[in-house]
């Protein structure tokens, strides 16, 4: 019983999703990864990026994305 319950308590974790992270910018182009855990309702990694053409900045991020974090909306 003990170890059924223990199961249940690190069986999450294990299937866990892992993205890295990194913010760049177009001053600072090789960012440092790191790995993160995302939060066991993520579902996706993603990567933002935003880019300004009048002054050429750029910025790319990546996250964990979450089910909600999107949403399509159907006429």
């Amino acid at each position: 019983m003990q170890a059924f319950v223990l199961l249940l308590i690190i069986a999450p974790s294990l299937y866990a999703l892992k993205c890295y992270n990194y913010l760049s910018s177009s001053e600072n182009k090789k960012p440092s990864k790191t790995w993160v855990n995302c939060p066991v309702e993520a579902q996706y990694c993603f990567k933002n990026y935003s880019n300004e053409k009048v002054s050429s900045v750029w910025l790319s991020e990546r996250a964990c994305g979450t089910p909600n974090l999107c949403t399509v909306r159907s006429f």
